[in-house]
């Protein structure tokens, strides 16, 4: 057994100094004149605590991701409830002070509660705060261009909707919106392509079906005009 009383004076000083020599205590009691099962010890506990600390770090490291994950799952559950049940006023007032620390899906229901409230700006920010935390979902970029177009700013609308079409050219609304922005700028023939894809969807959306005859009659195609609208119907 190691006793201080024991060991001569400079000895004691380096062991009352393990802070200054940045050595634990178990260093210490590794270095002390000790019997051979009691150094031992020391040493083994020494070397080998640092590993099961960074273990033991580790664990508690996951098991706190794993409880945020789970927390940030829960507000985007609970807001995709809310929007559904149509609760707008009550998603802006209890959490639109709240979605910094959101992520981008809970976010972007938000947004959609200032989009049925018809508050562009709003939206806006939020939709650009949705994707800045998640680049890769093309449904907030839809609702920029929806936004953009209800605010007159085709041209952005425009580069929404194809950026929303490259993160996922299978939904039929996306076109749909597209050709809306080329209507509002006249370009018919690209808003009649951007329709027809639109129908060419998997679900297609009622909007593109109804638009094409129109589109055809700005083109002056009446016969086409009228095959689509049958068509459609």
């Amino acid at each position: 057994m190691c006793l201080i009383k024991n060991l001569p004076q400079q000895r004691i000083k380096t062991m009352l100094k393990p802070v200054l020599n940045r050595k634990s205590v178990l260093a210490c009691l590794a270095d002390c004149p000790a019997d051979n099962h009691a150094r031992q010890l020391a040493l083994f506990l020494y070397e080998t605590l640092p590993t099961i600390m960074k273990k033991i770090l580790l664990t508690l490291t996951i098991c706190f991701l794993s409880i945020s994950n789970y927390a940030q799952e829960q507000i985007t559950t609970e807001l995709e409830k809310a929007y559904g049940e149509e609760k707008y006023d009550l998603i802006i007032s209890e959490h639109s002070d709240k979605v910094s620390e959101y992520p981008a899906k809970a976010i972007y229901y938000v947004g959609m509660a200032y989009y049925m409230k018809a508050d562009d700006n709003n939206v806006l920010k939020l939709m650009d705060l949705s994707i800045k935390k998640d680049k890769t979902d093309p449904d907030a970029y839809f609702i920029k261009g929806m936004t953009f177009n209800y605010m007159g700013q085709f041209d952005k609308a425009i580069e929404s909707f194809n950026k929303a079409i490259e993160l996922d050219s299978s939904n039929s609304n996306y076109f749909s919106g597209l050709g809306d922005s080329y209507v509002s700028q006249e370009k018919f023939d690209k808003a009649l392509s951007a329709y027809v894809k639109a129908t060419e969807k998997n679900e297609p959306i009622d909007r593109p079906f109804t638009m094409i005859p129109q589109i055809y009659a700005e083109l002056n195609k009446p016969d086409k005009a009228l095959e689509a609208f049958y068509k459609s119907k």
